[in-house]
């Protein structure tokens, strides 16, 4: 494969991974995981850090429950934005390392791994 069609398919990738993992969530599930309920309610208070976690999570899962007025979805939102920019910097460092369809097979067996594909 070419350069500029392995980046087409990583960016079908992208968009297909944070549209359904952002919209199938959000109109299946009752309600949050506890962590991001946790989060949101540590986001209330902008503290330079709280008992188990920095002050990052807080922070914007704060922001976006106060910008969305605690809507589930932009929660959501968040969370797999967050986990996009984690592709898009594998592969950025996958492309240093190997040809550019083997860095998309990377950025693909990345999503596979528990942690990001279920509880994001």
């Amino acid at each position: 494969m070419t350069l500029h069609k392995d980046v087409r398919i990583l960016t079908f990738f992208v968009f297909a991974h944070l549209l359904g993992w952002t919209l199938i969530p959000a109109f299946i599930r009752y309600n949050l995981p506890l962590d991001a309920i946790e989060g949101a309610m540590w986001g209330q208070q902008f503290e330079w850090g709280y008992d188990k976690n920095p002050f990052m999570n807080g922070w914007l899962t704060g922001l976006a429950a106060l910008l969305s007025d605690h809507s589930s979805l932009m929660i959501y939102l968040l969370s797999q934005l967050s986990v996009v920019i984690c592709f898009l910097y594998v592969w950025r460092l996958a492309s240093k390392l190997f040809t550019p369809t083997q860095a998309l097979i990377v950025v693909e067996n990345t999503s596979f791994i528990c942690g990001s594909l279920f509880w994001s």
